[in-house]
């Protein structure tokens, strides 16, 4: 059910359904389904995995390394001494330290999608995000998380963890 909805937009350019999809909310064309998908995540606020650093959400692991390792997280500070390579060297961090920031949004249920409120990162954009209200209201009618209203206080994390008040 929640696969349907998630990527029931992506359709197969022609009858076959190997080889190029579209997205039918905003017309990209895909060389594969699995790119389709890739894509369909993008649009939506559906997440899997969360960054330890920032708390933005991201439904694959290549998304979250990516964001991690390629210094996209603007709380690469707060990560372990040793964890960040000094500099503007990229990748930043291996992969197993990548993963070491990652956390299952369900560690009792590890592939269990959910809904967050916060941003998300994705193929579409490895710096958190919210993807288009619009398209997103239009694939999950109800079930679209609320967005947080925008404090005057800009922030790359949609939950402030300082305490400087």
């Amino acid at each position: 059910m929640q696969r349907e909805r998630f990527f029931s937009f992506i359709r197969p350019v022609s009858s076959s359904t190997d080889g190029a999809h579209k997205c039918m909310q905003c017309g990209q064309i895909v060389a594969s389904m699995m790119e389709g998908r890739r894509h369909a995540v993008g649009h939506l606020r559906i997440m899997r995995l969360r960054c330890a650093l920032c708390d933005c959400g991201s439904f694959f692991c290549s998304d979250m390394r990516t964001h991690l390792q390629m210094r996209h997280c603007e709380m690469l500070h707060r990560a372990p001494k040793g964890y960040v390579l000094p500099g503007d060297v990229t990748p930043c961090m291996t992969d197993a330290q990548a993963d070491e920031l990652t956390k299952l949004v369900d560690p009792m249920k590890p592939g269990r999608v959910m809904y967050t409120s916060g941003k998300i990162v994705s193929a579409a954009s490895h710096k958190p995000y919210y993807p288009d209200a619009e398209i997103e209201e239009r694939v999950l009618g109800s079930a679209r998380p609320a967005v947080p209203p925008v404090s005057p206080r800009a922030s790359t994390s949609p939950v402030s963890k300082s305490s400087d008040s």
